[in-house]
């Protein structure tokens, strides 16, 4: 009979604290009152840091379920005291947990870009993984623009900068961890890619319906009248294909969309690269051909040859052919995979070209965009003493590409 009374007590107790567990809130905060940050862009305003916030903000299921995100912006002296601000204008309490983007504008460039965004290397709040990228103009620019892809731009944004950096060759992949590396590491260079808005205008006729009197015609004609101001909107994509190159946190030279794909091919695996070979022989004739890299092998190397350093710059690729502007024989068109000897020579005559252009213009930028401070560094610390000052302009490149057909 005791064992049951103490039993019965046990199993009220466990009752009790299970209902008080339940009940309680846990210091949630109310969603209603939450506001999830997806992107965030820093501005120069006079003397004062401008951050815009692209909220997505929680929305009940009785709500439109395509209500498009805000965007808010806040200022102050430190990118810490305009996050504040934000919140202290909308109510909101802002969470940085999502934000996978930070946009930096053409004023944040004009200086050292580390001054700007060191607070998110301090704050725990946000991921390192977060994607960093550049304006063209003004990040707020690039957050308020009506995408058609998508209802917040940041969406639009961070699909080029996250999917299509794992397969294109054309788009530089930099995290906030990443750039912080390397602004931190020997050789302190550093890159992101540059975004620039291209506007399309929507709405425009079709042909067809132009200088017709049919009724089907007119009808069209009056229609479309009535909705021209709301399809007269212009539509706006992102172009992420340019590279800026950072020296010690501050913008030295940009490299366009073929150097972006020259560089990213040593430095790691893409399955997406094409290179333009202009009138070379192809099944008889001159064309322009298309060659697509689908498998690519990086290596770069320093030595040290009669006290001087030696860059081994090793690239292999294998390639197929895409397109060429020349109609083919049936001959031509299964030597789509087996690519003929003297355009593979030509291809690696064209890459090659290509890194020796980009090496020289980096180097008169002194940017060390190929880490050769850090390769000596690690590899042949005895001679960095003496070398480290002279390293990026004594260095010598050596370049050897071998190209490999399909099949």
């Amino acid at each position: 009979m005791r064992h049951f009374v103490k039993s019965k007590i046990l199993l009220i107790i466990v009752a009790a604290v299970f209902v008080l567990y339940l009940s309680n809130d846990f210091s949630l905060l109310d969603i209603k009152e939450t506001a999830l940050i997806v992107a965030l862009g820093i501005d120069k305003d006079g003397d004062e840091i401008e951050v815009t916030a692209q909220l997505a903000v929680p929305k009940s299921s009785d709500q439109a379920a395509n209500t498009p995100g805000t965007t808010v912006s806040g200022k102050g002296q430190t990118v810490a005291q305009a996050l504040e601000n934000i919140g202290v204008r909308t109510g909101w309490y802002p969470k940085l947990s999502f934000c996978n983007v930070l946009v930096l504008g053409e004023g944040i460039l004009h200086g050292n870009v580390m001054e700007s965004i060191d607070f998110f290397i301090r704050t725990v709040k946000l991921q390192d993984t977060a994607r960093l990228c550049a304006a063209e103009k003004k990040a707020k620019d690039v957050l308020t623009a009506a995408s058609p892809l998508d209802e917040l731009s940041a969406f639009s944004l961070s699909k080029i900068l996250q999917k299509d950096g794992e397969s294109s060759s054309t788009v530089t992949i930099t995290s906030l961890r990443e750039f912080s590396m390397g602004y931190y590491s020997k050789s302190a260079f550093s890159m992101m890619p540059l975004v620039k808005i291209i506007e399309e205008k929507s709405g425009e006729s079709e042909g067809g319906a132009k200088g017709s009197d049919s009724p089907t015609a007119s009808a069209k004609k009056a229609s479309s009248s009535k909705e021209a101001p709301q399809n007269a909107q212009k539509k706006q994509i992102f172009d992420a294909t340019a590279t800026l190159l950072f020296s010690k946190g501050v913008p030295v030279c940009c490299l366009n969309k073929t150097q972006t794909m020259i560089l990213q091919l040593s430095r790691r695996k893409v399955t997406e690269a094409t290179v333009e070979l202009k009138q070379t022989e192809f099944d008889g004739k001159s064309a322009n051909v298309f060659l697509a890299l689908r498998q690519n092998r990086g290596r770069l190397k320093l030595r040290i040859i009669n006290g001087r350093p030696t860059l081994d710059l090793r690239l292999r690729v294998v390639a197929k052919i895409d397109d060429t502007d020349v109609t083919t024989t049936p001959s031509g068109l299964v030597s789509g995979y087996v690519v003929p000897n003297n355009i593979l020579r030509d291809a690696e005559r064209l890459i090659s070209d290509a890194y020796r252009e980009m090496f020289e213009m980096t180097r008169a930028c002194d940017c060390d965009v190929f880490e050769i401070a850090d390769k000596l560094y690690r590899t042949q610390n005895r001679y960095y003493a003496a070398l480290k000052d002279v390293a990026l302009q004594g260095t010598r490149l050596e370049i050897k590409v071998v190209a490999k057909s399909f099949k």
